[in-house]
């Protein structure tokens, strides 16, 4: 975890990485979590939130990287699936009940990379599944990590799906919020910046 101006990222998973191979691992892995970091991280943050406001982004890269990498062995296996989710729920439950005046968001990766529909829909068909109290947090950040350009929203013009069409297949190429530095668009993805992602 790291601070500045009372804001917090908190992030204890090697890297945002899937890396548990077998279920004993797992296991290990997700009490080490539970115990050395997730609860005396709430312990210290209840003793400071109600003296200052604290903003928590919690895991970042971790729920993105298991809900687009399951070909990976490391992130597909049932073991790593379960300790990832219980785990991140555990925090997240521990922070909403324990130290409700701090403003929790859950980490919603960029555009370049849950900006393609379906990784989008496996994102949050993934979240639906891990039934987290929704209710207590403040929402989703993005851009935490691994970002791109802020850029400028989009007109929406529904394409298939939900996902904004505007600048996809070349159209309004030359309309600066279809700027595409990343080359996202010519993929089929509609995060081609973060404001027209989010």
């Amino acid at each position: 975890a790291c601070s500045r101006n009372g804001e917090i990222c908190c992030k204890y998973l090697p890297d945002g990485r899937c890396d548990y191979t077998h279920q004993t691992e797992c296991e290990a892995g997700l009490k080490e979590y539970k115990e050395t970091y997730a609860d005396p991280f709430v312990e210290v943050l209840q003793e400071f939130a109600s003296k200052v406001p604290i903003v928590v982004v919690v895991e970042p890269d971790s729920l993105p990287n298991l809900a687009t990498n399951l070909d990976d062995p490391r992130c597909g296996g049932a073991a790593t699936r379960q300790a990832y989710e219980e785990g991140i729920k555990y925090a997240i439950e521990q922070l909403t009940s324990k130290a409700p005046e701090v403003a929790v968001y859950l980490d919603a990766a960029h555009g370049g990379w849950l900006g393609w529909q379906d990784n989008l829909v496996d994102f949050m068909r993934m979240l639906k599944r891990m039934d987290l109290p929704v209710a207590k947090m403040r929402g989703f950040a993005t851009n935490v990590a691994n970002y791109q350009p802020l850029g400028s929203l989009c007109p929406h013009q529904p394409d298939s799906g939900n996902r904004n069409g505007y600048c996809l297949n070349h159209r309004h190429a030359d309309e600066t919020c279809c700027a595409d530095p990343c080359g996202l668009a010519k993929d089929w993805s509609a995060g081609n910046n973060e404001l027209n992602y989010a």
